[in-house]
């Protein structure tokens, strides 16, 4: 296998100063890769990749905070169509399974890699309250 991977990152942060903090980042990339003539995107091809953090310290006890990831779809092969798995048989003149017994049909596959899965998307939520007994902080 040969190949090429090229992309670049942005990264922005606002440090904890105040009650709100967190950063940004984003990342562009693409990869191909080459096996004789065939040219494709291997599956960890994403092209895009964002996410934002933010955190809230609402008061002394309790902070609040979340997480949004958004991300274009990875390659994969998709099915065209199925074929039952048979061969000839000169001795009976007809069609058998390929392995007595398998009556599974063989997946036809388009090119490789050549469909992408949908947009993913994902938030994460999430809030700590501090407990201060008399015996200090659980």
């Amino acid at each position: 296998f040969e190949g090429r991977s090229y992309g670049a990152d942005l990264y922005l942060r606002r440090l904890d100063r105040g009650p709100v903090g967190g950063w940004l980042s984003y990342g562009w990339a693409v990869s191909r890769r080459w096996r004789g003539a065939e040219s494709y995107a291997p599956a960890q091809d994403r092209r895009h990749n964002a996410n934002l953090v933010v955190g809230w310290r609402a008061s002394r006890r309790w902070i609040a905070s979340g997480r949004l990831s958004v991300a274009s779809g990875t390659p994969y092969t998709p099915v065209t169509g199925w074929m039952p798995a048979v061969m000839w048989d000169p001795s009976t003149g007809g069609w058998v399974p390929r392995r007595p017994g398998d009556d599974d049909p063989t997946e036809l596959a388009a090119a490789r890699n050549s469909a992408r899965y949908p947009l993913y998307a994902r938030l994460d939520v999430g809030a700590e309250r501090a407990w201060y007994p008399s015996s200090g902080l659980v």
